[in-house]
């Protein structure tokens, strides 16, 4: 399946669930982007590219499927923003995508709710209201679904809101009514509303697989947020400052990761934050990511090994990702050295380097939910599949 984006290159995205425990690792930012449902569908938004490709993961016995007629079985598939070829916010817009259908059925575009214009085109009547609400103002920097699907998660400037939605019922019998709803376009409504201190939010992390209401920020002060989501007025519960020497650019989840696997509660408390090191924006320089409790005061430990550089030197520039892989050992981080590196989380020490497989740096990863293979994609346009049993890749 390839979903058009209209005139922009797409580079956020997002999958929702398929029912209980139908969870999608972490998005990714990058001239190329992918992520991964833990059913084994990879979707990738090439670089300097308008469209989604959506093919299932090869599996030991089966090899990779031609691109899908329907990416996910359940009511929401891919949610996206848009960037430019550097990861930058060029458009104060998120759309949503459900399986099979080839146009977005939602698009937000105001900060409180759809236009009341689009209800009154539901109901089959004229209506232009005055007080329409204020557009947008902010760059989108992450777009996410949380809830099971139920909610939408946008980081928006220096705000972030949730919201509820509603899309067009196909399978309404009344062909009058899913016609007027389909002409209309799906609505929503914005359910809280909470403003950083800081200038702008650079990536924000929330949980999708099951019911949470903690969303972790990013900041452009250098700072982590934790947000409690559950009151109309979202608060926060823990702020850590000067968390790394320049702002982060990744905020990855490992209960995002799980999918399907049990493991003890504790392990959903921890987080991972990615920035670069310092020194000259144009230049490779040394990355770090940064792995966090919520129990524990600060940084449990500091991965270092890899270079997040020349692709990261400002707080609105997006940097190589990182993802935990779903038994929660391992964390693959991409590199500005044309490599992808995976780190052992309890020793902190590289198991694995894997080279070869790209021509420029590596923006995207993310990891097979049921074997032990990992997926990676970078500046030169191209998506890789790792196996562990040869340091090159498919």
């Amino acid at each position: 399946m390839a979903v058009v984006h209209t005139g922009r290159v797409l580079a956020h995205v997002c999958l929702g669930t398929t029912g209980c425990g139908d969870v999608a690792l972490a998005p990714v930012r990058g001239p190329g982007a992918l992520a991964v449902s833990s059913s084994g569908w990879l979707a990738i938004a090439p670089k300097a590219s308008s469209t989604i490709t959506v093919r299932r993961l090869p599996t030991a016995d089966a090899p990779a499927a031609p691109p899908a007629a329907g990416l996910l079985g359940g009511e929401s598939a891919a949610f996206t923003c848009t960037h430019d070829a550097h990861g930058r916010a060029i458009s104060s817009i998120a759309m949503l995508w459900p399986s099979g259908r080839p146009d977005a059925v939602l698009r937000i575009r105001y900060q409180t709710r759809s236009p009341p214009a689009t209800a009154a085109r539901a109901a089959g009547k004229s209506l232009t209201p005055a007080d329409a609400p204020m557009p947008l103002a902010g760059e989108v920097r992450a777009a996410r679904l949380m809830h099971l699907d139920r909610l939408i998660f946008l980081a928006e400037g220096s705000r972030a809101r949730v919201y509820a939605y509603s899309i067009p019922d196909e399978k309404d019998r009344d062909d009058i009514a899913r016609l007027r709803q389909m002409a209309a376009g799906g609505s929503y409504k914005c359910r809280a509303c909470y403003t950083s201190q800081s200038q702008s939010i650079t990536d924000a992390a929330v949980t999708n697989g099951f019911v949470s209401h903690i969303a972790v920020l990013a900041t452009s002060a250098k700072s982590i947020e934790v947000l409690d989501l559950a009151p109309a007025a979202p608060r926060v519960v823990r702020r850590i400052l000067d968390a790394h020497d320049r702002a982060p650019h990744c905020v990855s989840l490992a209960a995002d990761a799980c999918g399907g696997v049990a493991h003890p509660s504790g392990a959903y408390e921890l987080f991972a934050t990615s920035s670069s090191a310092g020194g000259p924006a144009d230049q490779i320089s040394g990355g770090i990511v940064k792995l966090w409790d919520l129990r524990a005061r600060g940084c449990c430990r500091t991965l270092s090994s890899h270079s997040a550089g020349s692709t990261s030197g400002g707080a609105g520039l997006a940097g190589p990702a990182c993802a935990f892989s779903p038994c929660l050992r391992y964390l693959a981080v991409g590199s500005d050295d044309r490599a992808a590196y995976v780190y052992d989380i309890g020793t902190g020490a590289v198991v694995e380097r894997l080279r070869g497989g790209h021509s420029g740096a590596v923006s995207g990863v993310a990891w097979h939910p049921s074997v032990p293979r990992l997926a990676t994609c970078g500046y030169d346009g191209h998506v890789r599949l790792w196996t562990p049993e040869s340091s090159m890749s498919r």
